[in-house]
């Protein structure tokens, strides 16, 4: 009984003091990943011209425009829009800015309309100013007004 219990001491105690090796990575050809390289010099692209084309996508929008681009002092400021799509709940709407201050803001609920016209109440005071239109809270579109 003895020599049984030394015995299993000892493939014990050898068996903890044995080294373990790492396990080798997977070869490429093992694994199904194939790996290509390219072989080439290295060069400096910070300065390059890049030309990249990329797809249109539908606009939401057919078309976004002021109905005129001149108005009388304190006249009320018409944005038309043309949709291609108006889901339920969407929202449109016209911004009056004057350089970077917000003038005016006016939304109006699209509930499924193609066509539409937003109307700036606010009076505003001869000068130029920028009016945008908006989809669902995207701009959309940028035109320049006068106010005379």
């Amino acid at each position: 009984m003895r020599s049984i219990f030394v015995l299993t001491l000892l493939v014990t105690v050898a068996a903890c003091n044995r080294e373990t090796r790492p396990a080798e990575p997977a070869s490429p050809a093992s694994s199904g990943v194939e790996t290509t390289t390219v072989a080439g010099k290295r060069r400096d692209l910070r300065n390059a011209q890049i030309s990249v084309t990329t797809p249109l996508i539908p606009s939401a929008m057919a078309s976004c425009n002021p109905a005129k681009t001149e108005y009388a002092e304190g006249e009320a400021v018409q944005l038309l829009l043309k949709l291609n799509e108006s889901p339920v709940g969407l929202v449109v709407g016209a911004r009056v800015r004057d350089d970077d201050e917000e003038i005016a803001y006016v939304t109006v609920p699209a509930e499924g309309k193609k066509e539409l016209t937003v109307t700036v109440e606010e009076k505003l005071d001869a000068g130029t100013y920028r009016l945008e239109g908006y989809w669902g809270g995207n701009l959309v579109c940028e035109h320049d007004i006068t106010i005379r």
